[in-house]
């Protein structure tokens, strides 16, 4: 079994904003910390191979297919309270600060 594995992480603003004839009326934002892991795996025992002795070679001719597994993360760093609505912001206010998405 060969397992090849990247953790990657990222941090996201989301603005949004409303105008009126031009001008900026309210704005709101949110800021949220992302985590991914990707895992990439091969069962070699299923790997086909040909041996060619006289050039002392290893071919390879066949990989098993790819067990991909991707594991994301997303917390709630920054919250601008006028960005939630109704049932959002009384979730988030009885939950723990950081949300976590769940799988």
């Amino acid at each position: 079994m060969v397992v090849l594995e990247q953790n990657t992480s990222s941090i996201q603003k989301t603005k949004m904003g409303y105008e009126f004839f031009g001008k900026e009326v309210s704005s709101n934002s949110i800021i949220t910390y992302t985590k991914t892991n990707a895992q990439v795996s091969y069962d070699l025992n299923k790997m086909k191979i040909k041996v060619d002795s006289i050039n002392k070679k290893l071919l390879i001719t066949e990989l098993p297919d790819a067990d991909i597994r991707i594991t994301p993360s997303v917390e709630i760093q920054s919250v601008d309270d006028s960005f939630l609505t109704g049932s959002l912001r009384k979730t988030l206010k009885t939950s723990p600060k950081k949300q976590k998405i769940p799988r």
